[in-house]
């Protein structure tokens, strides 16, 4: 049976559209996901006019007469390739955009080939690969980045090869992830704190992100909500690891003076 985590949903404040993955991390398709993602960069944005872009690209590929055996090459010869001169940018996320531009990031390319994959009856899913994202198409690795297969001699296909697939949610968490520490890095605690909390939406018993809104609530200087959240993570079952470092910024928190409102 779960934990009980309500001592900690109650700093939870937020309603998410992600939340729907807690329970069934494949709840949603890897390019429905991407379109929330894409939804919390363009607010104003139709999700179905993106809908509609992706759709577009699916029947352009399925007219390729290679389509079902490399669909990675399609998307290729279409245009789609890793955004190297301006690979930190928040738009290399957006899916709207990276559709639009056919440019992106290897997990954002990811999603359009798994979706044009999927649309061709393949079986596909990402690998959630340290440093660099790949995608599985039937027996196939494939770099997004590059669009080309990996070489089975290579040490990444060895160690990816056997990797189990990303779920939607997985795909989630890491484009939210790389979103977030780009507002982190321009100092936008605020930003990175909201989207800190759709990550909590779908993995409220991830720990280590509890303790990390705990260090941005510091950050921002309240320190009795970080706090909050310390006490309320002791009282889970708590990696050895963690569990120490909770208690070690909890008694830096408590040591701290009074908090004055201006």
């Amino acid at each position: 049976m779960a934990k009980d985590t309500s001592n900690l949903q109650a700093l939870a404040p937020i309603v998410s559209p992600f939340s729907v993955l807690a329970t069934d991390p494949k709840a949603l398709s890897e390019g429905e996901v991407a379109i929330l993602v894409d939804s919390l960069l363009h607010p104003d944005l139709d999700p179905q006019t993106t809908r509609v872009a992706l759709a577009e690209v699916q029947n352009l590929v399925r007219e390729h007469p290679n389509a079902p055996t490399q669909p990675w090459q399609v998307l290729s010869d279409l245009g789609f390739t890793g955004n190297a001169a301006t690979y930190q940018a928040s738009t290399n996320s957006s899916l709207s955009w990276v559709l639009k531009h056919r440019s992106g990031i290897p997990i954002s390319l990811a999603v359009v080939l798994i979706e044009v994959a999927h649309g061709l009856g393949c079986e596909a899913q990402g690998l959630n690969h340290p440093g660099h994202f790949l995608v599985r198409i039937n027996q196939a690795l494939v770099d997004p980045f590059r669009m080309t297969l990996v070489s089975p001699d290579l040490e990444v296909f060895k160690s990816a090869a056997q990797a189990p697939g990303a779920t939607p949610a997985d795909i989630g968490l890491r484009m939210l992830n790389n979103l977030k520490y780009a507002s982190l890095q321009n100092q936008r605690w605020v930003d990175a704190l909201g989207l800190l909390d759709h990550q909590l939406a779908m993995r409220p018993q991830a720990w280590d992100l509890w303790f990390e809104k705990a260090s941005m609530w510091q950050q921002l200087g309240s320190h009795s909500s970080a706090a909050l959240i310390c006490q309320a993570l002791l009282g889970e079952a708590l990696p050895t690891t963690l569990a120490a470092s909770v208690e070690s910024r909890l008694t830096q928190l408590q040591g701290r003076p009074p908090e004055v409102l201006h």
